[in-house]
């Protein structure tokens, strides 16, 4: 898909992502002007967390014999899935800036003390 010199730089992007901490800036990745998140990376991490923990917990599913998926393998799923949306989204945005939209948003949500992120679903009061 892509030749080494072509990938955004990892580097400059982690260097981005920790000369804003504490600023406005951060968590925010750069993306073309055209384009307006319906949510944050943060406001999607504590929206979706709990659903996605949910889901990589199960024990249910199709080939899992009883057992939930080992927990040092759940950021190797959840690369495959963010692969699979870059790749459904290229015929209305440019893969290179749907890559470096993904891997800057990671890269903030790597910042972030896992011990604000819910790890429930909210239930809602009858």
């Amino acid at each position: 898909m892509f030749q080494g010199n072509e990938l955004p730089d990892i580097n400059e992007m982690f260097q981005r992502a920790t000369s804003t901490l504490g600023t406005p800036d951060f968590g925010i990745p750069r993306m073309p002007a055209h384009l307006k998140p319906i949510l944050t990376p943060r406001q999607a991490v504590e929206r979706l967390w709990p659903a996605v923990r949910t889901l990589l917990s199960r024990t249910d599913g199709p080939g899992t014999q009883g057992r939930a998926l080992d927990v040092e393998h759940w950021p190797i799923v959840c690369a495959v899935v963010t692969q699979q949306l870059i790749n459904q989204v290229k015929g209305v945005l440019d893969v290179k800036a749907a890559l470096r939209m993904a891997m800057e948003s990671a890269i903030y949500m790597s910042k972030i003390d896992p011990k604000t992120v819910p790890q429930q679903r909210a239930t809602s009061a009858t």
